[in-house]
């Protein structure tokens, strides 16, 4: 808690001070001056680890009252006055400071899986409520993009909608048209393809976004050594090392083109944007407009329909399994992945049959070597659903009990491969998990179709809950719960390189279980065939 410390004093060195920190365009101002930037940098950093340091004193205090309290319903009044006080306090911060915090906020309000419906109703907004820049500041930051390209912003522009379709992290989009004379003389393109839209980098983004992650490093490290039983650190220097490539449209642009020359096969049901390379640069990045609905927006759109449970289900299978193809064809065949697909970057077409992929500023190319490992982690996870007799509580036979205990050594041995270390913590066994449950919970675990909690080992559920969909009856995916696996196995070591497939398995998990899909959708059966192919290619199976 040094960098709280650091803040803290520095907050106190400032006096008087009048902070408005509001994202990008946060000022710091004392008696009328402007001060610098570093002291921004430090007044940012003193608000994030004040709001850290009151919402985990906040936590201890709840749950020292909880651990006094008898009555089970006392128990959950005081959890859910906390709950619903972090959960506005974070939301807050999000949007005040905006930056990286804003992106893992826009992160968490996917995971239905892995937070409580208080936080997912507060954080799910900041998809589509950030606050914009004004459209004067956008005008000058476009005029000053397109005098570096060569060009006029009214030689290329027809039109520019004042009104963004979506402000971000880093960029902010618009809505525009091109002009039929430049599009002939320049760009080749259909009259009909001249609507676009217009990402613009917003200013000091790239340095606040390193500060930011420098903090939450430091939250990380500290909440590894007193809550969490997982690396967290590891996928935050991952994050850290690639996160300056989204600062590079031109990056952006030949990553669109690998993606679309990967998925020309699927295009009637994945499309994504044709980048337009005579508007691209490192800061300004303008597009094919692609038309539908985001995803963030469909919960409401399907409600206005009176849309029924059942065709809302078969909906959400219809998504899932679009994306899952996308991703499981650039992951297997081209070793890249689109590492961002949450809802407000996923499109539905009016049809509802297909779906756009935006926003490829976060692309990972792995090693080959590391995707042929995790092909052979998913076959090694489909191949089995016994376990052995002592996981089960039953005698069963020596055969079933020798060929589960062979299932579990392969297992462990292909997340070694990954680099991917776990230690059983003793003194905690699955029958005391299970004890703690409801009885309807605990007489409802083992029924699932696709991977029976019960009759599976520890490595098995926890691998599961990290790389697939299915929700598991009686497991919680949230490390802070009684009922999480992590009470009885740790993720000691988790590799760097593998973060990116790890964020985009849990987002789709969220969507999963926010479609209220449960156990009907599997990612990893979705991937399988990839997979299998994948290694018969490379002579690994």
């Amino acid at each position: 808690m040094l960098g709280a410390w650091y803040a803290l004093r520095e907050w106190g060195r400032e006096g008087a001070a009048r902070v408005d920190v509001r994202g990008i365009g946060c000022c710091v101002v004392r008696r009328g001056e402007m001060m610098s930037a570093r002291r921004k940098e430090r007044l940012r950093a003193v608000d994030f680890w004040q709001n850290v340091v009151r919402l985990y004193g906040a936590f201890k205090v709840t749950q020292l009252r909880v651990a006094l309290v008898a009555s089970p319903r006392r128990k959950a009044e005081l959890w859910n006055g906390y709950d619903t006080y972090c959960a506005a306090q974070i939301y807050a911060l999000c949007v005040r400071l905006r930056g990286f915090y804003l992106k893992v906020g826009q992160f968490l309000g996917t995971r239905a899986d892995f937070l409580k419906p208080v936080y997912i109703a507060s954080l799910s907004r900041l998809q589509d409520r950030v606050p914009p820049m004004p459209i004067e500041q956008v005008l000058g930051l476009l005029k000053d993009e397109m005098r570096e390209l060569g060009y006029s912003v009214e030689e290329v522009f027809e039109s520019v909608e004042a009104d963004p379709l979506g402000s971000a992290t880093i960029a902010q989009v618009h809505a525009a048209v091109i002009r039929k004379s430049f599009a002939k003389r320049h760009l080749h393109i259909a009259p009909s393809r001249r609507s676009v839209v217009i990402k613009l980098q917003y200013p000091e983004a790239e340095k606040l976004m390193h500060d930011d992650l420098a903090n939450v490093r430091s939250l990380g490290a500290f909440l590894q050594r007193t809550e969490l039983q997982f690396d967290v650190l590891s996928p935050i220097d991952e994050l850290r090392e690639q996160v300056r490539h989204e600062f590079d449209f031109h990056r952006e642009a030949r990553n669109l083109n690998v993606a679309r020359t990967c998925l020309e096969p699927f295009q009637n049901k994945i499309t994504v944007p044709d980048p337009l390379h005579h508007l691209v640069s490192r800061r300004c990045l303008v597009m094919e407009r692609m038309h539908g609905v985001p995803l963030t927006e469909l919960e409401k759109e399907l409600q206005k329909r009176r849309i029924s449970h059942h065709t809302r289900q078969r909906l959400g299978m219809s998504i899932l399994s679009n994306m899952a193809t996308a991703y499981g064809k650039m992951l297997f065949e081209t070793n890249i992945m689109q590492a961002d697909p949450h809802p407000g970057n996923v499109l539905l077409h009016k049809s509802g049959k297909s779906i756009s992929l935006l926003d490829f500023g976060q692309v990972k190319s792995f090693e080959p070597s590391l995707v042929d490992a995790f092909a052979e982690l998913i076959l090694s996870m489909r191949s089995s659903s016994t376990c052995s007799g002592a996981d089960c509580g039953s005698g069963g036979d020596s055969k079933a009990e020798a060929s589960a205990l062979d299932h579990t050594v392969d297992l462990k041995r292909k997340m070694a491969a990954l680099g991917i270390q776990t230690a059983r913590i003793q003194g905690v066994s699955r029958s005391q998990v299970s004890s703690r449950l409801p009885n309807s919970a605990r007489a409802d675990m083992g029924e699932r179709t696709v991977f029976p909690q019960r009759r599976q080992s520890p490595e098995h559920v926890l691998l599961t809950t990290m790389f697939d969909t299915v929700e598991m009856a009686g497991v919680s995916n949230s490390p802070f719960e009684e009922t999480s696996i992590m009470r009885e196995i740790s993720v000691e070591s988790f590799p760097q390189n593998l973060f990116f497939v790890l964020r985009t398995t849990q987002i789709f998990r969220g969507m999963s279980l926010g479609m209220g899909l449960g156990d009907k959708f599997s990612l990893l059966q979705s991937w399988e065939p990839f997979a299998r192919k994948r290694l018969l290619r490379t002579g690994r199976k």
